[in-house]
């Protein structure tokens, strides 16, 4: 699953696409009903190794906190069955989802834990047990979470984390299977500023070649400046441990030559790893282009757009389209010729008049096409969060919504 502070979505809407690497006249269609009728800012949608969907929300708890449920689709009775009862009440901002792709049935929840003064676990679903169970030693972090956590797996299923604590440092963290151990390494310094470091939007892709990749937006940068975009990578072939001094920067922007991958201000940063190059791949909104997508990849060292800058909005195929938040989601559809995939918060003026949607595209031909639409409710929406993947053979969005008269959803769709 993508960052969570990532992760989810019924007879869905379509929009006539142009030829595209997917059939024409394919739609997305909603999976069951709404996972929630209340506000949700934490959703996730994944595939296990058998193929089967599911899906993560958070519930309005009490008070600023919210219960955190998973639940399974029975492709069968077309309905989403509940793992387990409540996973934990915690903080809904800080939940990440995310599942073993090399295990059946296994969900996983990175959390700020509220039984160890809101330090970041990780539980999964134990199958054999039918409860939650947590992944290592609880309390990963030595101090409490400050923002969502990123939680993936690379193609081998390694557990890999991202998280910010103390000082809103980056921090990445690997699981170690066979000792049952977290192993992270931080973040220490920023490019412009190495005695005061600060960061947002901590994401995190691992590959199968045992690099991991860990971007950021370094906001410790004099703010006249703009807050700048860094990726940085590390090796882990053949060890277990991780290094705070072995970061190194994963491109340069290819006309300062500084270690950015944007112009200023980027924000809903999301991360994907190439199937096949192992070429990391970003989407954000950018900033400086008028909140628009940018997706970027570094090549021969410098930073490189995957089509155009701030491309939401520049094709002829959908009038007035453009981000409304900084949320966005990237994945990858399967090999041969993997296909990357975006999706965003937009406003399409020239269906329905939908000031706030969520739309994905497809990187093909060079520029960037629609993957359908998904209208929200028809209304007067606002579109809180998303989360992208790719399994069972199509593409799967969750999302949650607020409609006209206030009314809350959470959904997973899938492109059928």
């Amino acid at each position: 699953m993508a960052r969570s502070t990532a992760l989810f979505a019924a007879a869905l809407l379509a929009l006539a696409a142009l030829p595209t690497a997917w059939s024409l006249g394919k739609v997305w269609e909603r999976l069951g009903g709404p996972l929630a009728t209340a506000a949700a800012r934490s959703v996730g949608v994944g595939v296990d190794s058998q193929g089967v969907i599911y899906s993560g929300v958070a519930h309005p708890s009490v008070g600023s906190f919210e219960d955190i449920y998973v639940r399974r689709w029975n492709a069968t009775t077309k309905q989403w069955v509940l793992l387990g009862g409540v996973v934990f009440t915690t903080d809904s901002r800080l939940v990440g989802f995310a599942m073993d792709p090399s295990a059946p049935a296994s969900p996983w929840v990175a959390f700020a834990d509220p039984n160890h003064s809101g330090r970041l676990s990780v539980k999964r679903w134990v199958q054999a047990t039918g409860k939650w169970e947590y992944v290592g030693p609880p309390a990963i972090s030595p101090g409490p979470v400050q923002r969502a956590p990123c939680l993936t797996f690379s193609p081998k299923g390694e557990p890999w984390i991202a998280y910010q604590g103390a000082a809103l440092k980056p921090t990445a963290a690997r699981y170690n299977k066979l000792d049952k151990q977290w192993y992270s390494a931080t973040v220490p310094f920023s490019p412009d500023s190495k005695t005061s470091f600060s960061a947002d939007w901590a994401t995190l892709a691992a590959g199968a070649n045992g690099m991991v990749y860990l971007a950021y937006v370094d906001a410790s940068v004099p703010a006249e400046d703009g807050r700048k975009g860094v990726v940085l990578s590390q090796n882990v072939t053949g060890s277990k441990f991780l290094s705070d001094s072995k970061w190194s920067y994963a491109g340069l922007d290819a006309a300062s030559g500084k270690p950015y991958f944007s112009a200023s201000s980027p924000e809903g940063l999301s991360l994907a790893i190439h199937p096949t190059t192992g070429v990391p791949h970003l989407s954000f909104t950018d900033a400086a282009n008028g909140y628009r997508v940018s997706v970027v990849r570094p090549s021969a060292g410098k930073w490189q757009l995957v089509g155009t800058a701030g491309f939401a909005g520049s094709n002829p195929d959908v009038s007035a389209v453009f981000v409304l938040d900084a949320y966005t989601s990237l994945a990858f559809t399967p090999g041969p010729g993997p296909i990357p995939l975006v999706a965003y918060l937009c406003t399409v003026d020239d269906v329905e008049n939908l000031p706030n949607s969520v739309c994905v595209r497809q990187f093909t031909g060079g520029t960037w096409r629609p993957l359908g639409y998904l209208g929200v409710n028809f209304g007067q929406d606002t579109t809180f969060t998303m989360d992208l993947t790719v399994g069972a053979g199509k593409p799967l969005l969750a999302w949650s919504e607020v409609a006209r008269g206030n009314k809350h959803a959470t959904w997973v769709a899938a492109f059928q």
